[in-house]
């Protein structure tokens, strides 16, 4: 497309070459942009940021937002003036939304842009147009019935250049490049208007991007003449921007003083000298792109940081937004914290101070002024985006890239232990949230089990040698996380059958639950007494002194009738097993019945009688009486010894 250099561009451009080359690579910045690679921010921060986006999307096209803390209801102004302001927000927050809000966000701008008042190139013959204060709809929580702010002066003079370049990030972040061959003639035509005026030039750290948006446009349109403007321009104030009081001046004098953006004047200007040490001056960075926070920090890094720690010695609790722990500034005499805090403290924090995401996070646990507190959710970005690494590339030749780091995910639901008879069927499982690829792998009593890929795994039959601990192991580019330990218990079960009245009874398993209670719930019904000639457990009188079955003990019981009994447990090697000298009631611990001669010859001579417990048959070797022969496993028996004796109790193999 051929360009024509008009009057005003030639006058420019020669103005500039007599002032002398600055010596900053202006390139650096006119033409580098941050992406942002391994983003790990937590999702508290991301689902908030989508959250308050969705807000906007569901109310429409916002009004100015009525900033109000005085007894003076005229004592306020207007915040987020300027025309498509929203525009800036929606960029910012473009990586994070979902594919529906993308879908939504592009149709709001597209719609936007066809309201004249929202066409920030339209201007009258006095370069500086607003929104209306009564244009759409209310963002506070609790609209007033009057609009307040729209008469004072204080706010109506801020700068609206920064526009084109948040309209070029816009278009950059979105890749809505459409919108470029629709409006950049208008674009170009408020830039030059906006020099030709210099009123509002683009000559503040928060507006200075203005030059690198239009040359980055111009560059999308093959516009060289443009191009060379914008860069000559940004060299100017860049160099200009070496000397922080000059950007202050810049500020408070603006072209005539009456009409600077935060002028000196004390009936309401930001700079008036009575309110040294009683508001933060930090209007100078509202807006602060990341490539002029790049220059601050190359540049002008300790003038800029002695400007921006004295917000937090003046104010500690700047980002408590609406908590009554000081004052407010909002317009004319008033002192105290500005509501513009975030917009003037992020940028610096994320592109000067280049604070990490942890640092940064704590700051929202405040809440936005109302919907669409531009300031606000744009720091939020720059909180979630410190959660990850820069790279700087050249926008001509590289798009904005924005990766979500795989972070670790949430296991939202872990395996759980269980109890599973033998030869049933025994699952573990585990459940994730998050996006990130993984791999499981499950790992049991003997290490990895093989042909196991899943969120899941079922083992059937289970068989005692099953029993163990059993966890998850998940896998992905974060690396790896583990889930909670499960323990399955494989359980058999034990037959026997108590006669009515008294008898003997000993189990060869370790009870799943081992209170006497629930051991011999069951059979309650039909339990009178049991006891081991100590301790007892009678239900009807509420006495309890065993407490815990032991299956290393023998047991007297008292039924009412004839009552089949099953244990429910996990056998186990007894080992070590002592008698006492005289009677002792033993119990029988093998699965199989255990040959009253085989007890006998483990003794060595020194028992000297078996007896049921509750029965006549009697294994008496000295008296050759041999009416008992076998102890069977579910009873107990009378020993009596004439010695004490400890063994190793014998297993069925013996």
């Amino acid at each position: 497309m051929k360009r024509i250099v008009t009057p005003a561009i030639l006058w420019m451009l020669l103005f500039i070459s007599f002032e002398g080359t600055a010596q900053i690579n202006a390139d650096l910045y006119l033409w580098e942009y941050p992406s942002h690679r391994q983003v790990a921010a937590p999702e508290e921060l991301t689902d908030r940021l989508m959250e308050e986006i969705q807000k906007i999307l569901d109310t429409g096209y916002l009004s100015p937002l009525s900033i109000r803390y005085t007894d003076q209801m005229w004592e306020s102004y207007l915040l987020y003036r300027e025309p498509a302001r929203i525009m800036q927000t929606l960029a910012e927050a473009w990586p994070v939304l979902d594919s529906n809000q993308k879908i939504q966000v592009r149709d709001y701008i597209h719609q936007m842009f066809l309201d004249p008042e929202q066409q920030f190139w339209i201007q009258p013959s006095y370069p500086n147009r607003v929104l209306p204060a009564d244009y759409g709809v209310p963002r506070t929580i609790y609209p007033s019935e009057n609009i307040y702010g729209d008469y004072g002066w204080w706010g109506n003079y801020r700068p609206t250049i920064q526009l084109i370049y948040q309209f070029w990030n816009y278009v950059y972040r979105t890749g809505d490049t459409s919108l470029v061959t629709m409006y950049y003639e208008d674009i170009r035509s408020f830039y030059e208007l906006k020099l030709g005026y210099y009123i509002d030039p683009g000559n503040l750290y928060g507006t200075m991007c203005a030059h690198i948006g239009m040359a980055r446009l111009a560059h999308m349109m093959n516009d060289q003449p443009m191009i060379s403007l914008a860069k000559s321009m940004l060299e100017e104030f860049l160099q200009e921007g070496l000397n922080l009081s000059a950007i202050d001046e810049n500020a408070y004098l603006g072209k005539d003083g009456w009409n600077a953006p935060y002028p000196y004047q004390c009936d309401g200007g930001e700079y008036c000298p009575r309110k040294d040490d009683f508001i933060y001056r930090g209007f100078i960075f509202l807006n602060l792109s990341p490539e002029i926070g790049r220059f601050l920090k190359n540049h002008v890094l300790n003038q800029t940081l002695e400007r921006h720690e004295s917000a937090f010695r003046l104010f500690p609790f700047w980002w408590l937004v609406d908590a009554p722990h000081w004052t407010r500034w909002a317009g004319d005499e008033t002192v105290g914290i500005p509501s513009e805090m975030f917009g003037m403290v992020m940028p610096v924090e994320k592109w000067v101070k280049n604070s990490p995401g942890p640092d940064l996070e704590p700051f929202f646990l405040s809440s936005p002024k109302g919907t669409g507190d531009c300031y606000w959710l744009e720091g939020l970005v720059l909180a979630i985006e410190a959660f990850g690494e820069d790279e700087w590339k050249d926008v001509r030749n590289q798009p904005f890239t924005f990766e979500l780091a795989e972070t670790p995910p949430l296991i939202s639901q872990q395996p759980q232990s269980q109890q599973v008879l033998s030869g049933e069927t025994a699952s573990f499982s585990v459940s994730i949230q998050g996006t990130a690829q993984v791999t499981y792998a499950w790992l049991g009593p003997d290490g990895l089990i093989s042909d196991t890929s899943g969120a899941s795994i079922t083992i059937q039959p289970v068989s005692l040698n099953h029993s163990g601990k059993y966890y998850c192991k998940i896998s992905g580019s974060f690396g790896t996380i583990t889930s909670d330990t499960a323990i399955l218990t494989v359980y058999v079960q034990q037959f026997t059958e108590i006669p009515s009245g008294w008898s003997g009874i000993s189990s060869w398993l370790i009870p799943l639950d081992q209170k006497i209670e629930e051991v011999l719930e069951p059979i309650a019904e039909n339990l009178v007494l049991l006891q081991n000639g100590q301790d007892f457990y009678w239900p009807d009188q509420q006495i309890n002194t065993l407490i815990n079955w032991n299956p290393m003990k023998g047991y007297l019981i008292k039924t009412l009738d004839n009552v089949p009994f099953n244990f429910n447990g996990v056998p186990f090697n007894p080992g070590e097993f002592s008698l006492n000298p005289g009677w002792n009631l033993f119990p029988v611990l093998t699965e199989c019945p255990l040959p009253c001669a085989t007890l006998s010859n483990l003794t060595g001579g020194k028992l000297i009688m078996i007896l049921e417990a509750a029965g006549n048959r009697v294994y008496w070797p000295g008296y050759g009486i041999f009416t008992l022969t076998g102890l069977h496993p579910g009873k107990s028996y009378w020993v009596l010894m004439s010695q004490d004796l400890t063994f190793e109790y014998p297993g069925c193999s013996n």
